[in-house]
């Protein structure tokens, strides 16, 4: 069973990301970011080289998002 501070952390991480995200997404366009207890912990160029750090962490502890303030286009 999760601990619900597990889901309390995420929440809290996803919020920093909301209140901070055109800030974030300036600072850090085109990079992955992983968050841990609402400050960004690490910022990389490529996935794997943030899941490489990211592996050190309890997966249900960071926030890990990619960065672009480019908007694309999506279609289903």
């Amino acid at each position: 069973m999760l601990s619900k501070s597990l889901f309390v952390d995420s929440i809290k991480n996803l919020q920093f990301l909301n209140d901070n995200y055109d800030r974030l997404v300036k600072e850090y366009n085109n990079k992955w970011i992983i968050i841990h207890k609402q400050k960004v912990i690490k910022s990389e160029d490529t996935s794997e080289e943030a899941l490489s750090f990211a592996r050190r962490y309890d997966p249900n502890s960071i926030l890990m998002k990619y960065m672009q303030a480019e908007e694309i286009a999506m279609f289903f």
